[in-house]
């Protein structure tokens, strides 16, 4: 009995296969009123293309209802990344620059900085912003060690043109 199941679960995976199902029930059941050449379903038969069409209707739909609802569940992902992304500045920027500049592909340690000039919260705090707006990594086992991201060294090089 499980192998019900399991191709009905196949089945039901399958866009293609139901669009197929769908198409070729709406022609079995309306071709012969548009084409003669169309021999009719037998009465007694009317049922099955009826529900076949129905069926893969059902499923089609649900399908794009699926679909629809993981599309709409990544929307406000994608307003809070544009959110996040927008360009630092000030310290951040400064910050940015230094670890592009200075370090390139190595790690930067934010005991190294000279803090007399900045307070080192204002420092983590540019850390941390960062970070969310992946610019650089924070060091799981040191969060006083940053690298520079992909998408950093994107932005400088875009800054600098």
């Amino acid at each position: 009995m499980s192998w019900i199941a399991d191709l009905i679960k196949h089945i039901t995976a399958s866009n293609k296969l139901m669009t197929a199902i769908l198409i070729t029930s709406i022609v079995v059941v309306l071709g012969p009123a548009y084409v003669p050449a169309l021999k009719p379903v037998p009465e007694n038969w009317q049922w099955v293309p009826v529900s076949a069409a129905i069926f893969s209707f059902a499923m089609l739909a649900l399908s794009f209802l699926t679909l629809l609802w993981n599309k709409a569940g990544k929307i406000p992902k994608t307003l809070s990344s544009a959110v996040l992304a927008t360009n630092p500045q000030g310290l951040e920027l400064g910050l940015l620059k230094h670890l592009g500049e200075k370090f390139g592909e190595d790690p930067m340690s934010l005991d190294d900085l000279d803090y007399s000039k900045v307070s080192r919260l204002d420092v983590l705090a540019a850390r941390d912003a960062l970070a969310q707006k992946g610019l650089i990594t924070v060091g799981d086992w040191s969060p006083n060690l940053i690298w520079i991201t992909r998408e950093g060294r994107s932005f400088l090089t875009k800054q600098a043109r």
